[in-house]
């Protein structure tokens, strides 16, 4: 495609985009537009293809880490750009939320959390701390793990809840393997970070586990348990009991 042929053709999806929205274009072409930023005198057509091809999906290509965009022939400052995209929509979901919402219920802040996990492919753990009054004196993620884990550090939390003088403390992580259900390790970290907290006189609200866009906190996990039996045995008791 020449120079004017090519110029012409962004013009065009450009004007398309302006006056149709990006419900009229293809997945390929919104990808496509995407890189005209990253790629200022290529074709981006094929690339689009050729990525969405190689990925399966616009969500696997912008979740993929900067090594797997590396080997799929993208360079540098490419991988960086498609990377920043998952912490511009989080930053757009958290911007939004905190814009709508200026005190934290137990009924929004799974929505808080939702967006604040948005594109976190590692497990992330996350921190919370509110005032008496439950506005944030202290809101970010402070650890990050592997595919399969991050440390809940019990030392670094309590270091921030008394820096800032916290009454309420709210922490999260995520599980990127698709599964909601906290683990044995996340109940038994959870209790022992409530045990400690109380002694500050501070009071762990809940733990969440947020993943594929749904979350639930542990004082909710019950529910999820297919008998007495198993609900005993997961330890879940343990971290609410011990106030």
């Amino acid at each position: 495609m020449g120079n004017s042929e090519h110029s012409g053709h962004r013009d065009r999806m450009r004007k398309k985009f302006i006056d149709y929205g990006g419900e009229s274009f293809e997945t390929h072409e919104i990808l496509e537009m995407i890189l005209y930023y990253a790629y200022p005198m290529r074709d981006t057509n094929p690339i689009a293809h050729r990525l969405l091809e190689r990925f399966g999906s616009l969500s696997n290509l912008i979740d993929s880490p900067y090594n797997a965009l590396i080997e799929a022939g993208l360079t540098n400052n490419v991988a960086t750009y498609i990377k920043l995209l998952p912490e511009l929509f989080s930053r757009y979901s958290y911007d939004r939320f905190c814009a709508d919402n200026t005190k934290l219920t137990i009924k929004n802040v799974h929505e808080m959390l939702i967006a604040k996990f948005v594109g976190k492919t590692e497990e992330n753990v996350y921190l919370l701390l509110l005032n008496t009054k439950f506005k944030p004196l202290f809101s970010n993620f402070i650890n990050q793990g592997n595919h399969s884990e991050a440390e809940i550090d019990v030392s670094k939390i309590c270091d921030y809840a008394v820096r800032y003088k916290a009454k309420y403390a709210i922490i999260a992580h995520n599980h990127p393997s698709g599964i909601l259900i906290p683990s044995r390790s996340d109940i038994r970290a959870t209790a022992r970070l409530c045990e400690t907290l109380n002694v500050l006189n501070v009071e762990l609200l809940n733990h969440y586990i947020v993943s594929d866009g749904a979350c639930l906190g542990l004082k909710e996990v019950k529910s999820f348990f297919s008998s007495i039996d198993e609900l005993e045995r997961s330890d879940v008791d343990i971290v609410y009991n011990a106030k």
